[in-house]
Formats: C-alpha cells, structure tokens, sequence
C-alpha cells in the first residue's frame, strides 16, 4: 500500500477536521498565555507597584517549563511511548491546576 497515494484518494473525514480543530485551539491557546503575559506586563507592573526584575520570573516561566519539558520528555517519550507521556503529562497539569 502506497500511504500517499491513499491519503489522496480518500478526504478527510469529520472526525479528522474535528480533531485538527481540537487541536488547533489548544495550539493556540497554549501560547495566548505568552503572548498576553507579555502585553499586560505593563498594567502589572503599574498595578502591582512592582519592579520589572519582579516580574521576570513570571515572565520566563511558561518559556523554561516548556525547554524542560522537551529535554527531559522527548527522550522518555521516544522510551515509553508518547501517547503514554501525554497522557501523564496531562495528568500531572490537570494535578497541579
């Protein structure tokens, strides 16, 4: 079986639009969170009558988990399997939320 002569002869199915949609907003979503943080530092720091080198931690954070997460996941993920990786990941979040 050729893979890509199959996928061009069949559509997507609603199923597959559905999951990329999923996918898309979580995507999506997933980075808001850094691009907001950066554009309401200001406020925060004006509000919060803060420093800016205060503010630095809550600014790299989401940045440093997401290096550490890929260095010490990938190679665990490529051992164990992603699907279970995932998994474990979106329960240790849904813990700690």
């Amino acid at each position: 079986m050729h893979i890509q002569a199959f996928l061009d002869q069949h559509g997507w199915s609603n199923f597959q639009w559905l999951i990329f949609v999923m996918m898309f907003f979580v995507a999506f979503f997933d980075g808001m969170d850094t691009a907001v943080i950066g554009y309401i530092a200001p406020d925060l720091i004006r509000d919060w009558q803060i420093s800016k080198a205060d503010l630095v931690p809550v600014l790299s954070a989401a940045l440093i988990g997401a290096a550490i997460g890929a260095i010490v996941l990938g190679p665990l993920a490529d051992q164990f399997g992603r699907k279970t990786l995932l998994l474990f990941s979106v329960f240790i979040f849904a813990c700690c939320c």
